[in-house]
């Protein structure tokens, strides 16, 4: 089994939306991740459009992108962009996926459910304007974009306090009324 960044994983979540659908049709649902789950999200999003809303916590914007982001804070800042691109087509003929389609960008252009973009104005792992740029190009115009002083990768929460928890929690609840 391989991680395929979203490729293969939103056909996951179709298949979860499917059970739950099935026990009852009219059940709203919502995804929610940080990170590689977030780029997954929004892949799902596009995929199957029963999913309703979603919330979406520092999301990276294109796969070849930001394996070259990690490549270089992991070399010192060494650019080596073919490297990278002969690793991503060596984990493509492995796992069976296509890494230039991983790109929760161009996902963005098509999502016309209501989201929330969260990021972290000192995420060291993926660069804040990913977030901006995913939410400048979502389709929806029910968007809403949160930008957590002081926030990192993780831990959106405990930086945000009740001020990111409100705006949260009033998404979903607006979410679940609508």
């Amino acid at each position: 089994m391989y991680t395929t960044y979203g490729y293969h994983e939103k056909r996951d979540i179709k298949e979860i939306v499917d059970r739950i659908k099935s026990n009852n049709v009219n059940t709203k649902i919502g995804i929610w991740g940080n990170s590689l789950r977030a780029a997954i999200s929004l892949q799902a999003l596009v995929y199957d459009t029963r999913i309703n809303f979603g919330i979406i916590e520092s999301s990276f914007a294109n796969m070849k992108q930001i394996v070259y982001d990690y490549q270089k804070r992991m070399f010192f800042g060494i650019p080596l962009k073919f490297a990278c691109n002969i690793a991503l087509n060596e984990a493509g003929d492995i796992a069976r996926f296509k890494p230039n389609k991983v790109s929760p960008l161009q996902s963005a252009k098509q999502i016309k459910q209501p989201i929330l973009i969260c990021h972290g104005d000192e995420d060291k792992n993926i660069d804040v304007a990913y977030g901006k740029a995913i939410f400048d190009n979502l389709k929806s115009t029910d968007k809403k974009l949160i930008i957590v002083k002081g926030g990192e990768h993780f831990g959106l929460f405990s930086k945000g306090g009740n001020a990111y928890e409100t705006k949260i929690l009033t998404f979903l609840d607006v979410q679940s009324t609508n």
